[in-house]
């Protein structure tokens, strides 16, 4: 079984704090989260975060998450490694 720890509207600092606790807690993956509307871009994030990791064995990745509803243009869901 594997455990991740999802980062929702990441302030970098916070981010930083969330995934040193994914590291101490030998967590398999680090969650930042992307929207194109209401937060921030996450993929800076992710890179500033990969240079302060302590191990490789913590796999950061984004996810996208898809409206409650379908819309037009259908289900946007999925993730990005």
């Amino acid at each position: 079984m594997k455990f991740g720890i999802i980062n929702i509207f990441p302030p970098a600092h916070a981010a930083l704090d969330n995934m040193r606790l994914a590291e101490r807690l030998d967590f398999d993956t680090f969650w930042v989260t992307d929207s194109h509307v209401i937060w921030n871009e996450c993929y800076s994030t992710l890179g500033w975060l990969v240079g302060q990791r302590r191990s490789d064995r913590l796999q950061l990745v984004s996810g996208a998450f898809g409206r409650t509803r379908m819309g037009e243009m259908g289900d946007d869901s999925g993730v990005a490694r």
